[in-house]
């Protein structure tokens, strides 16, 4: 008789404890599903942003691009006219150089590089 009061004692202790433990339980599952549901609005939020940046960056990488394209033709341009002008450059160098008088008529360490 005294094990079934004891039994009757314990009995709602563990209903208790059980009812408890599922409340817990479920108040959790609730608060990591709300925290999930946030996360997931953050990174669609942070996913569209991030595509916003690239395509912006990808445009800028376009137009950048095409100012290379446009300096490039502008350098090959300058480069052909260096070329064509080396020989005139290098004729009136020798001219000059002829011009000059001649190394035992200059004050010593005045002298042309032979």
């Amino acid at each position: 008789m005294e094990s079934w009061i004891s039994l009757l004692i314990q009995v709602p202790l563990v209903g208790i404890f059980v009812w408890f433990t599922l409340q817990i339980t479920r108040n959790f599952q609730a608060s990591q599903e709300k925290r999930d549901q946030e996360w997931r609005e953050f990174l669609v939020e942070q996913r569209q942003a991030n595509n916003l940046a690239l395509a912006r960056l990808a445009e800028e990488i376009k137009t950048i691009t095409h100012e290379l394209a446009g300096m490039k033709e502008v350098i090959v341009v300058h480069d052909q006219r260096v070329i064509a002008a080396i020989p005139v450059m290098q004729r009136t160098l020798d001219e000059m150089n002829a011009a000059r008088l001649p190394a035992a008529r200059l004050p010593k360490g005045r002298r042309p590089a032979e």
